[in-house]
């Protein structure tokens, strides 16, 4: 799913979907985003370091506004309050589409 800048990842207190505010909202993107397609998880301890590859992902002929934070969780649970935060990582800037992909 996608956040806007006002959500602010915390890696310390964010575990669920629930805890996850300020989704974008647009023409093309329907909330919750979309699903991980092939999808490779790998993680090493020393560090702290996780690794999550996939097909891309891509919003065709969205209008979406201000998409700042990428967020995965698993939506396997059926309570959004139950469905385990995964990954964020922000972009080095805003990105928006305009009837685009």
């Amino acid at each position: 799913m996608l956040t806007t800048s006002s959500y602010i990842p915390d890696q310390d207190t964010h575990d669920d979907r629930d805890d996850v505010t300020n989704e974008v909202t647009g023409a093309g993107y329907s909330a919750g985003g979309l699903i991980l397609t092939n999808k490779t998880i790998t993680y090493t301890g020393t560090g702290n370091v996780g690794k999550i590859d996939a097909n891309d992902l891509s919003w065709p002929d969205s209008t979406i506004a201000n998409a700042w934070v990428l967020v995965i969780y698993d939506d396997t649970p059926a309570a959004t309050s139950a469905k385990p935060l995964l990954f964020s990582g922000l972009f080095d800037a805003n990105v928006s589409t305009s009837g685009a992909t």
